[in-house]
């Protein structure tokens, strides 16, 4: 099979029949309609520009980039160029990762604001329940800082306790994605997922961040500890007499 292809060169337009060596798929159909990959030798004599390119990618560290858009500029030297780094390459894919990253952030503190309500509505429930015995620990010497200490010891208890199992409840899911990966296509009836101009349809293999899983393991126990504080005062504030003079 062959097609048409009509394009303009630097010599003036072009009209050539192309033999069809193979059909790729994306997912996309708007895409694959208007999208072709060719030698580029060939390219380059159809339209005339033979030596010559009108785009070069490098692919490196993403985080790279800037830097690196920087040094080739300076290198060559060249201000008739256009050196850029991907984000200001990819405009769209740019800010759809701005904005996701965003959504983690804002899905995150709400799971923590939510989680912090949790901690601390269970430990005013504890409190209010174990008022007579706080009572009578505080009627045979017990100080109100150590009835503190104990509240927040048994908070920062919880929240170990929940970590261990969120971490391995987190973590085998993560080695599952990421040694056999999820297919994304099984959410879209087997079509692909397009995102800011690409297409997903194959399986996504999730990657893990070591700064991430300390830095949230870092921030449930400090919410654990700081959940604690109000509930903690209240039963250090406790008094012995009101609190024996409760029924059980």
């Amino acid at each position: 099979d062959s097609i048409l292809l009509i394009t303009q060169g630097l010599a003036g337009p072009v009209l050539e029949k192309i033999p069809v060596l193979g059909i790729f798929s994306t997912g996309i159909p708007e895409q694959e309609r208007r999208t072709a990959f060719m030698d580029i030798a060939y390219v380059q004599q159809l339209l005339s520009m033979k030596g010559k390119y009108s785009r070069i990618a490098v692919y490196r560290d993403i985080t790279q980039s800037a830097s690196m858009a920087r040094q080739v500029a300076k290198i060559l030297e060249r201000p008739d160029l256009e050196i850029m780094p991907w984000f200001k390459a990819l405009p769209m894919l740019s800010q759809f990762i701005a904005y996701h990253n965003a959504s983690v952030w804002l899905f995150q503190g709400i799971i923590f604001f939510i989680v912090s309500i949790i901690i601390m509505n269970g430990l005013f429930m504890a409190v209010l329940e174990r008022t007579r015995e706080i009572g009578v620990m505080r009627s045979i010497g017990m100080t109100g800082w150590q009835c503190f200490r104990l509240i927040s010891y048994e908070s920062l208890l919880l929240g170990i306790m929940a970590l261990a199992l969120g971490l391995g409840v987190g973590l085998t899911a993560v080695w599952y994605s990421h040694t056999w990966g999820i297919n994304p296509t099984i959410f879209t009836g087997g079509e692909a997922i397009e995102i800011a101009g690409g297409s997903f349809s194959e399986k996504i293999y999730a990657e893990i961040s070591f700064l991430t899983v300390t830095w949230t393991s870092v921030a449930l126990i400090l919410l654990a500890w700081i959940a604690s504080l109000l509930p903690a005062l209240r039963a250090a504030n406790i008094s012995p007499v009101n609190a024996m003079k409760r029924k059980s």
